[in-house]
């Protein structure tokens, strides 16, 4: 038969009790911060919710979903607008062709003349144009500055 003492009979059930707060908040831990910022974004936005709610005169869930439609749109429409812009500048990079003159004058300076003619990017992506400088995608394995016209 053991002995336990009565300090320790008290002190065990609060240990594992701290233990497993301790646990309980580590697995909480990550979602803190955007709940916290859900928290100021409620509070910014209730006025508003307020008056839409009024507008629609009582009607929570219609007031509810036009809310959350104005706040998708206030979100979502500026990344919109950023992937509309990158994908207009994307022809640059696509088309080889495309290039300026800017472009094909630093390439002459840095990798040579033959690197600002298209001849040496057609067929290679804008990933892959530092393998085709460094002679590695596709032709005969030669470096650009061996392929050109002397």
């Amino acid at each position: 038969m053991s002995t336990t003492s009565p300090i320790s009979r008290r002190l065990m059930p609060w240990l594992a009790l701290a233990g497993l707060a301790l646990l309980a908040f580590l697995v909480v831990r990550p979602f803190l911060a955007p709940l916290a910022w859900a928290a100021v974004l409620a509070y910014a936005s209730w006025p508003l919710a307020e008056r839409i709610r009024a507008c629609c005169r009582g009607r929570d869930t219609l007031a509810a979903s036009l809310s959350t439609s104005l706040a998708a749109l206030t979100l979502f429409a500026p990344l919109l607008w950023l992937a509309w812009l990158a994908q207009q500048r994307t022809h640059l990079l696509a088309d080889p062709h495309g290039a300026t003159d800017a472009v094909k004058a630093w390439l002459a300076t840095y990798a040579g003349e033959a690197a600002a003619s298209p001849s040496v990017w057609w067929g290679c992506s804008s990933a892959l144009l530092s393998w085709r400088l460094h002679g590695r995608c596709g032709g005969n394995g030669r470096h650009i500055w061996m392929n050109r016209k002397r």
